[in-house]
């Protein structure tokens, strides 16, 4: 991670999923003006749009009872979001987030740090998300447009195919659609080797599997 932040100029994170919540037990690199989202040791759910890596190669039968622990009015639209915006990131090999300009708005993982056992937050966060999905969940990017990047983050995989840990690098700013890919090289090149120093191994779930 120290690398990778050196190599980039940016802030970058690590975290690993704990149960159902999201663990940040690592932050790197030079600030950008722009606070960190996670500090090592905060602990905060694991929902859309929080650890999408996890959540995109998290095994179907474990997805299932993820979903089946949400509230039921939101279980389908969950259940169809990652199975379209899974699919995708799993075939890019990393997610994507775009950041708020807003300084007076505070992200949804700062929310959620700050009151982690509300469920009543947690349900209005997963309405605002489906409510706001094009600005958090990016299925598709025009070549010629111009995105404010948040984070990209790739999958650390272990020896039995799950991901043991994310790596995200932190508010890339304005990138052409179509400079995205080489803008994550960075952070894949490290997800992978960390892989391959724990001898992991990407997964090969039947996707297929019904949610």
């Amino acid at each position: 991670m120290v690398n990778l932040a050196e190599s980039t100029g940016l802030e970058c994170t690590g975290t690993v999923q704990v149960g159902r919540d999201v663990l940040c037990i690592s932050v790197e690199g030079k600030p950008t003006g722009r606070s960190v989202e996670l500090a090592p040791g905060q602990r905060i759910p694991l929902q859309p749009p929080i650890g999408q890596p996890f959540l995109a190669w998290m095994p179907p039968a474990e997805g299932r009872e993820w979903i089946a622990e949400l509230p039921e009015d939101l279980q389908e639209r969950v259940a169809v979001y990652l199975r379209t915006y899974g699919s995708v990131v799993r075939k890019r090999g990393y997610s994507i987030g775009l950041d708020d300009l807003r300084p007076d708005r505070p992200s949804v993982s700062q929310k959620l740090a700050e009151r982690p056992n509300d469920r009543d937050l947690r349900e209005s966060l997963l309405q605002q998300f489906f409510q706001q999905l094009p600005d958090y969940a990016v299925l598709e990017f025009e070549p010629d447009a111009v995105y404010n990047i948040g984070n990209i983050a790739v999958p650390v995989f272990d020896p039995d195919g799950r991901v043991a840990f994310c790596l995200t690098l932190l508010h890339l700013g304005q990138i052409e659609g179509r400079s995205i890919h080489a803008a994550a090289q960075p952070v894949i090149a490290s997800a992978q080797l960390l892989t391959r120093q724990i001898g992991g191994r990407a997964p090969n779930h039947d996707w297929a599997e019904p949610l």
